[in-house]
């Protein structure tokens, strides 16, 4: 067990530093670097399991893992945002699926992140037609689970949740989180 009874913190939030010039949350691997993987099949495993590796590491955090989403979310880097237990976000947040459209298919476990949320039907259209969502596809599709105007009205919603954890038992939120976990990962590899 990660902890007796009392944990050292209530949850991990995930946020990106601002950047006025770019409305860029996160993105996946840097394009110039995987282009000096061609040819180089175990260079390319070893890079997408270093993210894989973080994505799940994510995913198995004993705490609840929230994003704080602010912008775009691109390719390897919405399969990152996907690692997480919920994802609060502004309306300018996006998940942009454009793996395809330059080369690779999703690397991260992101394909079956999203297919455990959304089933078989929407991943498909999603990764095959290699959608950008907005905020509001995303939270229709329940991959966005708060939907706020801005980044103060998203501070309130997480300092809400926290607010929420506190007033629980810490080991039994952590028990919860192992279930769902449990259950989510059940027969669950990433290829």
């Amino acid at each position: 067990e990660p902890f007796e009874r009392t944990p050292p913190a209530r949850c991990l939030i995930v946020r990106t530093q601002d950047d006025p010039d770019h409305n860029i949350w996160i993105s996946g691997g840097d394009l110039s670097e995987i282009s000096t993987f061609e040819n180089q099949s175990e260079k390319a495993k070893e890079f997408a399991n270093i993210f894989q590796t973080i994505c799940s590491t994510l995913e198995t955090f004993p705490l609840p893992v929230v994003m704080a989403m602010t912008g775009q979310a691109l390719g390897g880097g919405a399969e990152f945002a996907l690692a997480g237990d919920l994802r609060f976000a502004t309306k300018e947040a996006t998940l942009d699926f454009r793996q395809l459209k330059i080369g690779l298919p999703t690397g991260f476990g992101g394909c079956l992140r999203l297919q455990n949320l959304i089933g078989n039907s929407n991943t498909a259209n999603i990764l095959l037609r290699c959608l950008a969502l907005d905020s509001a596809q995303a939270y229709k599709l329940g991959l966005f689970h708060e939907l706020v105007a801005d980044r103060y009205a998203l501070d309130q919603i997480i300092e809400g949740f926290y607010a929420h954890l506190k007033d629980l038992d810490p080991y039994v939120v952590y028990t919860q989180k192992k279930m769902i976990l449990n259950a989510r990962r059940k027969n669950f590899e990433i290829g």
